[in-house]
């Protein structure tokens, strides 16, 4: 899943009965990956908002701990004005997720993990109803894990996936240490 700005899709449909021609908008742009003491860091980018009359470009930066169960992103938002800014997580539909305050926790076969913000959420989270497609011709109605909000640009999002829910000082200082340059 990845961010979306305005309500527009990160590619266009070259025509609208055309659902597998697409405008090659998105492309890649400053990607990296560096296995690093302690971590392993992904950052990229792309240009599929940069079409848009206000131009915004998204990053996604993701860290893995070294030995611990913690992956940290930060989704960095570059642009001007005021744009619907919405993330979407559709979820395995075996998956059930509750909204806890700011935090949700993912659970499966016996097992929880966290989504836990490591800054002020700029909105709240909901889940919507949603599906996914296992195969082709096949359609499974899941839960989607949403969170929308009309945004001042420039933003940046930050948030941890980890097995157990941490206090806010902890998580902020997890996010601090993966994310810092």
């Amino acid at each position: 899943s990845t961010v979306q700005v305005d309500g527009e899709e990160v590619n266009r449909f070259l025509a609208p009965n055309a659902l597998w021609q697409l405008h090659n908008d998105a492309t890649p742009q400053d990607v990296s990956f560096h296995h690093e003491p302690g971590r392993d860091r992904f950052r990229g980018s792309h240009a599929g908002y940069l079409r848009l009359p206000s131009p915004v470009k998204v990053t996604r930066e993701v860290v893995l701990a070294a030995g611990r169960p913690v992956v940290a992103v930060a989704d960095t938002l570059e642009g001007a004005g005021s744009h619907l800014i919405e993330w979407r997580f559709p979820l395995d539909p075996e998956v059930v997720a509750e909204i806890d305050g700011h935090d949700v926790r993912f659970r499966h076969g016996g097992r929880e993990r966290w989504l836990l913000p490591a800054a002020p959420l700029p909105g709240l989270w909901s889940l919507e109803a949603g599906w996914v497609s296992p195969s082709y011709g096949v359609r499974r109605e899941t839960q989607v894990l949403t969170l929308r909000a009309r945004l001042q640009l420039p933003q940046q999002m930050t948030y941890l996936f980890t097995t157990d829910r941490q206090s806010e000082a902890s998580r902020q200082a997890d996010a601090g240490a993966l994310l810092v340059h």
